[in-house]
Formats: structure tokens, C-alpha cells, sequence
């Protein structure tokens, strides 16, 4: 698995499982602005591996937002296995985590809005490849509050 990890974020493997790790951005000067945590990843994914992105840290009053998409290598969208897991604030690896939403699609836009029952909470954006050799992933998750 050929993983490429951007903005400061630390790969961590394990028996066919890629985690990425994240970094909190303080938007606006001098963090005028409520901070926003944002985690990234991108790799290829071989046939029956899993890869995700967090965990990620919500407090009862933040939005949780993802984006996910897979291609071909060539740019043409491949569909694959979307989870967004939730998991107690405490939880730290993704098995912690109950899937609260599913898709089978090139691409994933999870939500989960301010105020959501399942906040506050930790959680992760996984992806898996079943129909194909490989394919090409991107994820962003994040979180932020007003």
C-alpha cells in the first residue's frame, strides 16, 4: 500500500490498516477565530485492505464535516466502501468506533451537525477497496465549533 500523508500528519500501519493522525489550525490572527481541526490523508488502497483518517476530537458544539473520493489512478472515479465511525471521546483507534454512516461511491461527504446526539465524540473517515486490484484515495475530515 503506497500511502502519501500531507499537512504535518503521521502515518501509523498496522497489519493492512493505515491511520492517520491530525493537526489542529487556528484560523483567522492570533486564533480570533474558534479553532478548527483538520486531518489528511491520501494513498492507494489494494483489494480488502481498509484505511482511515482520525481519530478527530468533536466537543457537543462543533460541526463535523468529511470529504472523501477515490479514482482510478487516471482520474476516473472508482467506487468503493465509505464508513464514518463514531466512537466515546476517549476512543483512540478506529475499531473503537460504531459506523454511523455508509456509502458505496467514488465519492463521501459525511456530516455530522452542531448539536448531533453523537457529540461529543471521536471520529474517523475509513475507506475499502473490494471490487478492484487497487484505487486511489483522498480524504479530508474536520471539525470545528462557532
Amino acid at each position: 500500500m503506497n500511502r502519501q500523508v500531507m499537512r504535518r500528519t503521521a502515518p501509523v500501519v498496522a497489519a493492512g490498516v493505515a491511520l492517520v493522525a491530525g493537526l489542529s489550525l487556528v484560523p483567522g490572527a492570533a486564533g480570533a477565530a474558534a479553532p478548527i481541526s483538520q486531518l489528511v490523508g491520501q494513498g492507494d488502497i489494494a483489494r480488502d485492505s481498509l484505511a482511515c483518517v482520525g481519530p478527530l476530537s468533536a466537543g457537543t458544539s462543533d460541526l463535523v464535516v468529511g470529504n472523501g473520493s477515490a479514482n482510478d489512478g487516471q482520474g476516473n472515479g472508482v467506487a468503493v466502501d465509505w464508513q464514518l465511525r463514531r466512537g466515546d471521546p476517549s476512543a483512540t483507534f478506529f475499531t473503537q468506533g460504531t459506523v454511523v454512516q455508509t456509502a458505496h461511491a467514488d465519492s463521501f461527504n459525511p456530516v455530522v451537525p452542531s448539536g448531533d446526539p453523537s457529540e461529543p465524540g471521536t471520529f474517523w473517515v475509513c475507506v475499502t477497496q473490494r471490487s478492484r486490484d487497487a484505487a486511489h484515495y483522498e480524504i479530508i475530515l474536520g471539525a470545528g465549533g462557532a
